[in-house]
Order: C-alpha cells, then structure tokens, then sequence
C-alpha cells in the first residue's frame, strides 16, 4: 500500500495550487520521498520513486531544464514540482519537455513563488511517515494470520479498520531471489527491487499487498480468477526479466482461499509451489501443478511419510547400500514404463537378460509379487513421497 503520486497531488492540489503541466498517466507512480534538487549532478543519489521539488536556480541555459528532467526520469524518479517564480516560468517549459513528459509518463508539476517549499516537504515528509506507520500496521497483521499466531483475532480486527474485506476471495505468491535481498538489494539497473514490484502492481487492477518475510517477498492478492492471477504473475516475471539481467528468480503461486482468516493455508501451499519451482529450475510454478504432491502436502507429519516409504522402499535401498548397486532406479523404470521389460532394458542401455534378472532379485528383496496392481500402485507411492521427502530436503 505504498504511497502514490496520484494520491498526494489530489489531497495536496488545492492547499498548494499545484498546476499539472504533463505526464498525466505517471501519476500512479509510487512516491517514497521527497528530494529538492538544484544541481543535475546530485542524481546519482536518488533510488528511485523520489518526488524532485527544484527552483531552476542552477539553470544556466535554455536546455537545462530539458536534460535535468530527461536525467530524472532516466534516475527513475516519481516526478517534478518546478516552483515557478524568480528563475523559471511557464515559457520555460518547452515543446521538447512536454514531450518527453508525455512519452515516458512523467508528471512535471508548478506550484507558484509564494508557496514556502519548507511548508510542501515538511507536509509530505509527514505523510508519508504516516503512511509507512499503516503500511506496517498491515503486514505485521498479515504476517500474524499466516503465521497463524495467537494475535490473529487482532490482527483480522486491524485489517478491517483499514479496509480489507475479511470474507473475500485472496491468493498469497512467494517470491525468492537467491543472490539478492528484496528488500534493499538493487538490481543491475541500480533501481530497489522491492520497489520495481511495487511499482507493476500500483497499474494493476487487482488489489495486492506486498511485504517480505526471511528474505522472501510475499504478495497477497485479492482475486478468485487463478487465471487471471497466473497471467499477473507471468507478466511480473517478464520485467523482473527486463530488470534483474542475469539474476535468477523463482515464484511459487499458492491456491485461493475465501477468506482471510485461510491465509495461512494460501501461503503454504505457495511455499510448497515455490520450493517445487526451485526444484524444477522454473521461474514459476503453482499449486495446481503440484498433482499428487498436494496430498502429500496436506500430511503434516513427516514421520509418517518416511515410514511409508520405508515400509515398501527400505529393503531396496539398504540392499543397494550394501551391494553398490542400483536396483532402486532399475524398479523405478520398471514401474514407469508399466513393466515392460524391453523398455526398460532400452532405458538403461542394458540386455533384456539382465533386467529380467534385475527384476527377480527384486521380487526377492520385497517379497512381493510385481504384477500386483496394488503392489505397483503401493509402490509408486512410496516413490513419489521419496522424491517429495527430497524436494523438501
């Protein structure tokens, strides 16, 4: 819920006769300070997201406003305020300013002389504390629902005092940036990747919150289209793409609960997507996706799971441990190929005799017969919880 341009310049418009010149549709850009430059050399302090309040006093010649604004924007800025008075006017807004204005979305602003630029800052210095203070009221009540810890009744009670809707349709989307910290790391393009993500969701239509957690970067969003939500997500990833160069990036997308007070479950189901989506090396994977892992995942006790892989898979492995051997992977293909003995010998580059032979000292080892459909589906189970075990580490 960062702060917008948007949003102060309508509350702010009247108090200190702001007059929009251009760049209009830049006005969602989110705004997290407010910096008075003068000089066109000071840019490379700027992070990204700063609203510029100058006077022109440094201007020296008829084109240095237009390389002060294009040098702002390149700096990723939210927009300009010109107080116009004693060194720059309206007549010194060119065609070639508005233009860029206009083509990169940049709001360039004009408030007159008499207003005191002291009076401006302090005012949006103050509002935008006052917005940090809510910002953070809001994700440590997030963070406390799916955490699923005992302040959640207040937390749920916080939330609806500042608009969200307890009964409504929300997803939670884990984010995971190996090399980078999301929440002060900066990217190749020198621009915080916190605020990048921001910034794609303040022109979505779909309501999103965004916080970070051990280095992961969560979303919450409000929407019951799992469709819609994939293709927000499949568009985030392609400017994170843009942004991060080289960087690699992983987003796990956990399923739609109806309610706040689930969000807990959203969220695991999301880490679950995420961990699989590391696995697999894919920038993004959901919960949908997860097949029969999700069973898997709604079994809270591990103990359990090992137990039954052991009770079917056990023997193989001590008897491979004790022998250097292989057979687990040779029983592996056997049950993926639906055991077809000339397939897997083809798989793993042996003679037909020899997986014959595989096969029997297996049906030794388990004391099973291997044509049973329900020993077969016993153990593909046991094989998909093995790897699941894995995934999980």
């Amino acid at each position: 819920m960062a702060l917008t341009l948007n949003k102060i310049f309508h509350a702010t418009q009247t108090k200190y006769h702001l007059d929009l010149i251009c760049g209009e549709a830049g006005l969602n850009r989110i705004m997290n300070w407010v910096y008075i430059s003068e000089d066109i050399n000071t840019a490379d302090f700027l992070r990204g997201g700063e609203l510029i309040i100058t006077t022109g006093v440094s201007c020296k010649s008829s084109d240095w406003l237009f390389h002060f604004v294009l040098n702002l924007i390149e700096h990723h800025t939210c927009g300009l305020i010109i107080n116009f008075g004693d060194y720059l006017s309206r007549k010194d807004i060119t065609e070639d300013i508005i233009e860029i204005c206009e083509k990169n979305d940049f709001p360039l602003l004009s408030m007159p002389w008499e207003i005191h630029i002291y009076d401006i800052t302090r005012d949006y210095y103050n509002r935008i504390f006052l917005e940090a203070q809510t910002d953070t009221t809001i994700v440590q009540s997030l963070l406390s629902i799916m955490k699923h810890d005992s302040h959640m009744t207040d937390s749920l009670d916080r939330l609806e005092e500042h608009g969200y809707v307890i009964e409504a349709p929300y997803c939670t989307c884990c984010l995971d940036f190996p090399t980078l910290d999301v929440s002060s790391g900066n990217v190749e393009s020198n621009i915080p990747l916190l605020f990048i993500i921001e910034s794609f969701f303040k022109m979505s239509p779909m309501p999103c919150h965004i916080t970070t957690s051990k280095n992961l970067l969560l979303l919450i969003i409000c929407e019951s289209d799992s469709s819609k939500i994939l293709g927000l997500i499949e568009d985030l990833a392609t400017k994170l793409r843009f942004y991060c160069k080289n960087e690699a990036f992983y987003i796990g997308i956990g399923g739609i609960v109806n309610s706040l007070m689930l969000l807990s479950k959203s969220y695991e189901q999301a880490i679950a997507a995420l961990t699989m989506s590391k696995y697999q090396k894919a920038e993004i994977y959901s919960y949908e996706q997860l097949g029969f892992f999700k069973l898997l995942l709604a079994v809270n006790d591990r103990d359990l799971l090992t137990q039954y892989m052991n009770t079917y898979l056990g023997n193989i492995i001590t008897y491979d441990a004790i022998h250097h051997s292989n057979y687990l992977e040779t029983l592996d293909r056997y049950l993926t190929l639906d055991g077809s003995i000339q397939a897997v010998a083809a798989a793993l580059f042996c003679h037909r005799n020899t997986i014959s032979y595989r096969i029997n000292i297996l049906r030794d080892i388990l004391g099973h017969d291997l044509d049973s459909p329900e020993v077969r589906f016993n153990l593909k189970v046991a094989f998909l919880i093995k790897e699941y075990l894995r995934i999980l580490g």
